[in-house]
């Protein structure tokens, strides 16, 4: 891993040298709860504080992104700290990829997620499987020069970049366990962008008839001035146990979702609902609207409301939902703050608030 922030140093330094283009921000923040109930019993928490740095690198023939983030915490979950209500300081690598084109037809990409419009869902935040046509391991896409490289094709074989003895996490070109014979984790995908519609196709893990993902997206830019719609189905053989995305609590075999978006002068608004086909004693539906205003040049404000319904046979009290209100000032051209208001019911019983707070400078 050392190597590879080495690496895209390296490469954002080139940039003063070469085109290119190199984007970079570091962001002061916090996120998580500040009080928590359950029950009876609540508690006020510090969130703690943390420090994002991204960095983006642009060029004709290589592309690459490192997002970094420095924590500095309360109540260590290390049962020598259990209790002790101590500070500590540790950091990861949140996000990173790179890609390689030594031709323009052909990318060669690591860490390499590639999501279809009509799979991200602008509420939560977040992008669904069955709409990635790359993966955290190899891919190659390849862009046919009789479409104008509109379209994309990619083949990609997961594995996690970590140098460790846990044996989990490599991709077995073949092999046998207790289950029998294991082959390749192998996905293949294909999105292509036209000028009134994108559809994309992926399918994850293509020898494996228990792991299976096959999903189709379908997106509508400016159906009229403004306004986007999408949608997408996923067949996910696993999908009783995982989830399609991290923020996302529906969980089922067959999902669907839909998203809109309109925006006009300075108002946006986004809708989006994901719904799981199998009728199952979980959560099997997610609706999330979100609107944004800017007011000024410098202050935009935005509210939003997120519920997951509990399915079969759950109640009202058993979904969950979050409503929140946030406003961000630019203070110039590399400065901007902002704050965030949530309120979030697990259920009856689990209540928690954030304030979200940030500071962000940007080249």
């Amino acid at each position: 891993m050392k190597k590879i922030v080495m690496a895209l140093a390296a490469m954002v330094m080139a940039g003063s040298a070469f085109a290119a283009d190199v984007v970079f921000h570091n962001k002061l923040f916090e996120e998580d709860a500040v009080w928590e109930k359950n029950g009876d019993d609540s508690e006020v928490k510090f969130p703690g504080i943390k420090d994002e740095m991204h960095v983006e690198y642009k060029s004709e023939h290589v592309d690459a992104s490192i997002t970094t983030i420095i924590n500095v915490l309360k109540d260590y979950t290390d049962e020598d700290h259990v209790g002790t209500k101590d500070f500590y300081l540790d950091g990861y690598i949140d996000d990173w990829y790179m890609e390689w084109r030594l031709i323009q037809a052909l990318t060669i990409g690591l860490h390499d997620n590639i999501y279809s419009d009509a799979s991200v869902l602008a509420v939560l935040d977040d992008e669904l499987k069955g709409g990635n046509i790359g993966s955290d391991g190899f891919t190659a896409i390849y862009r046919p020069e009789m479409f104008n490289r509109a379209l994309r094709l990619a083949v990609t074989f997961p594995f996690e970049f970590t140098k460790s003895n846990d044996r989990s996490t490599p991709n077995w070109l073949k092999g046998k366990d207790v289950n029998g014979t294991e082959y390749v984790d192998m996905g293949i995908g294909a999105i292509y962008t036209g000028s009134v519609f994108q559809v994309g196709f992926t399918a994850h893990d293509v020898l494996d008839d228990d792991a299976r993902l096959i999903g189709f997206t379908l997106n509508f830019p400016n159906v009229v001035e403004g306004l986007t719609i999408g949608a997408g189905f996923t067949n996910y053989k696993a999908g009783k146990v995982e989830k399609l995305s991290d923020d996302l609590d529906v969980t089922g075999e067959n999902i669907i979702n839909a998203q809109l978006a309109y925006e006009t002068g300075a108002f946006r608004f986004d809708a989006e609902t994901v719904i799981g086909l199998d009728k199952k004693e979980d959560y099997d539906k997610y609706f999330g609207v979100m609107v944004g205003y800017e007011a000024t040049d410098v202050l935009a404000l935005g509210a939003k409301f997120q519920m997951s319904i509990y399915g079969k046979d759950g109640g009202l009290e058993d979904n969950k939902w979050t409503v929140g209100a946030t406003i961000d000032y630019t203070i110039d051209e590399h400065n901007s703050v902002g704050v965030e208001f949530d309120y979030t019911q697990t259920n009856e019983n689990e209540k928690e608030i954030c304030v979200p707070v940030y500071w962000k400078w940007s080249l």
